[in-house]
């Protein structure tokens, strides 16, 4: 999985986010940290790192 830091994110419309190639979640950024899966995890674990 490759990413940017959390704000970055949020200019987009959708985020899709992949999992060895396959869409495993898509959605706004609101949605994606409101399902808590693994986009809400790889936001948290780059918040944590600062």
């Amino acid at each position: 999985m490759t990413s940017q830091k959390g704000p970055r994110f949020l200019p987009a419309d959708r985020i899709i986010v992949l999992d060895q190639g396959r869409v495993s979640e898509a959605g706004t950024y609101d949605e994606l940290i409101t399902q808590a899966g693994g986009f809400f995890e790889m936001v948290t674990l780059q918040e944590d790192r600062g």
